[in-house]
């Protein structure tokens, strides 16, 4: 019902899918139950029709499809603002800094170097990471990993130009062995 508002009356899809979401903020994860399946089994399952419904409604207003998601449900927002970010790097990552609340901003922008990391994009990831509110050693240190295994050059060169404390870059280079960082 609601895919076929999408296309026909886009506002009443809009207005569905906020309702969804306010009766039900887990909505996109929680799905009807076949017969006999045991409710443990399918907590977090995907529910492919609403996710459906959000991800069409991201092309036509991102922005406002994000609006809609609560930040208390990480997993709905890490979801579709991976639909966005794959569909459109470079409009996400306008939105990502307009963002105020640091840790809001700092979650979209995580998902943002994962998805340049997928891509390949190492510089761009590396740069985003350090717009990072706390940057993270080991977050850094996997990233270089990835880049140094397509070029170890580019990945050194960078991490000795980066703006970073000296004592991180020790730290990126010699990982602790617990991951932290």
């Amino acid at each position: 019902m609601g895919l076929s508002l999408v296309g026909e009356k886009p506002e009443e899809a809009f207005r569905l899918a906020q309702r969804m979401l306010e009766m039900d903020p887990d909505a996109l994860f929680n799905r009807a139950l076949p017969d006999g399946e045991r409710p443990e089994y399918a907590a977090r399952s995907p529910n492919p029709e609403a996710r459906h419904l959000m991800t069409t409604l991201i092309a036509r207003d991102p922005e406002r499809v994000i609006g809609m998601v609560s930040a208390d449900h990480p997993t709905n927002l890490a979801a579709l603002c991976e639909t966005w970010a794959s569909w459109d790097p470079s409009e996400y990552a306008e939105w990502v800094n307009s963002e105020a609340e640091p840790q809001f901003r700092d979650r979209a922008a995580a998902i943002l170097v994962g998805r340049l990391i997928a891509e390949e994009d190492y510089g761009a990831a590396a740069e985003w990471s350090l717009s990072l509110e706390k940057p993270s050693a080991y977050g850094f240190h996997s990233l270089l990993e990835s880049w140094g295994q397509k070029n170890p050059f580019a990945a050194a060169a960078w991490l000795e130009a980066a703006d970073l404390p000296d004592a991180m870059k020790e730290e990126i280079r010699n990982p602790r062995a617990d991951g932290g960082g």
